[in-house]
């Protein structure tokens, strides 16, 4: 009896077969890591379709504001850097005084060939619109005076006293001027030597 008890089935097993929709549900992944990545096509859909039509608009306003400010900032910016705008009767004429250097120095000359100084800016400020006196002291009489740590370029520098200027330049900023210094030069763009001088400005 022992014998037949402990007789081993030795009959091959036969592994068991799985139904193809329980196969399809055994196989499917639990872990999110497993599961295929969406392409890149694909995301970048579906975030622009959860995104309002709007969203990536810039209102008309902002535009307006910006532009305004910009505007702003740069009329500050020329008030307090000395910088001239071109309409600036001053700035056009050095525009033309600058055209005109290495041109000789001609006493009593006011251009188009040679100049004395008060003719360098009678010729300039003539060309930019603005009719001045042939002499220094009637040109400075003839503008706004103003102190010299004002002086902007285009203004006039003089030199001399109020009652007799013998002399006379066009300011270009960053204490240089152009200027017909005396004969046996040209015009040219001198370092302002002093600064005891007088200052003018054309409106």
């Amino acid at each position: 009896m022992f014998r037949h008890a402990l007789q081993v089935d030795r009959r091959p097993s036969v592994p068991r077969r799985i139904a193809p929709s329980r196969a399809v549900h055994a196989s499917a992944p639990s872990d999110p890591i497993s599961a295929p990545a969406p392409t890149p096509s694909a995301a970048l859909t579906a975030t622009s379709a959860a995104e309002p039509a709007t969203a990536r608009r810039i209102p008309a306003k902002r535009w307006f504001s910006t532009g305004l400010v910009s505007a702003l900032a740069l009329a500050v910016t020329l008030a307090f850097t000395g910088c001239v705008p071109s309409h600036n009767p001053g700035a056009r004429a050095l525009n033309v005084a600058m055209t005109q250097l290495g041109k000789p120095y001609i006493a009593g000359a006011a251009g188009p060939y040679g100049y004395d100084c008060s003719g360098l800016v009678q010729y300039s400020f003539a060309r930019a619109g603005r009719l001045l006196p042939r002499v220094a002291t009637a040109q400075y009489y003839a503008t706004q005076h103003i102190p010299v740590s004002w002086a902007r370029p285009g203004d006039l520098i003089f030199f001399g006293t109020p009652a007799f200027l013998y002399h006379v330049a066009i300011y270009a900023g960053n204490g240089n001027i152009v200027v017909a210094p005396h004969t046996g030069t040209v015009i040219q763009v001198e370092r302002l030597w002093t600064w005891g001088v007088y200052v003018g400005r054309v409106l």
